[in-house]
């Protein structure tokens, strides 16, 4: 499989690694950075634009666009929230990242935005994982690779055609947020994960 996909082998053996230290009900969590507003919508319409260089695409919605440093899985609430304290304490800096690259991952087919991995940016990945393993909650280790998927469920993906497409967009990166991903209607949604006792900030 390539780098920076997460298969569901993946997923299921972090799951099975936090959730066996405690059975409550647990929520699905990752580390991310997360684009202002208005770089997710520039984001979003690139992705829009290369849909038609894509069979079978899913546009993923603007407001679902970040970056990934740690998929953790599931944990229980307290351990979310502690790793939420704890990423409030990371001496993170904003950066900015240039995104000005267009991949293609076949295993995972998905169609993604990338850049430079910048130094800033491999370090804050790195200070991540290394807070995740003080504390010993298990993630998916394998080596980073920064990009974001625009499109999702690509059967095929001609590339070559859609290079001309590709334009530069310049995100500010400021400090990395724990996220929990939950079920809605039928649909999924992305909520930051807070140290308030409710665990959640809507």
């Amino acid at each position: 499989m390539q780098a920076g996909t997460l298969d569901r082998d993946v997923q299921g053996r972090v799951a099975s690694v936090n959730t066996a230290r405690n059975p409550q009900s647990c929520w699905r969590v990752f580390v991310a950075l997360w684009p202002p507003r208005s770089v997710q919508r520039q984001m979003f319409l690139l992705g829009h634009r290369l849909q038609r260089y894509a069979e079978r695409a899913r546009l993923v919605p603007a407001e679902r666009l970040h970056l990934t440093l740690a998929f953790i899985g599931t944990v229980v609430p307290a351990s979310a929230v502690e790793v939420a304290r704890k990423l409030r304490t990371l001496d993170s800096p904003p950066f900015e990242w240039v995104l000005d690259r267009i991949g293609y991952f076949a295993g995972a087919q998905v169609v993604w935005l990338g850049g430079e991995p910048i130094v800033p940016l491999i370090s804050c990945a790195g200070a991540v994982r290394e807070a995740l393993q003080c504390m010993n909650i298990a993630f998916d280790n394998r080596p980073f690779v920064p990009h974001v998927t625009l499109l999702r469920d690509v059967t095929g993906w001609k590339g070559d055609q859609a290079a001309p497409c590709t334009e530069a967009i310049v995100w500010r990166c400021h400090r990395p947020i724990l996220v929990r991903s939950e079920q809605v209607a039928g649909s999924f949604r992305y909520v930051p994960v807070t140290d308030n006792p409710a665990g959640i900030s809507e």
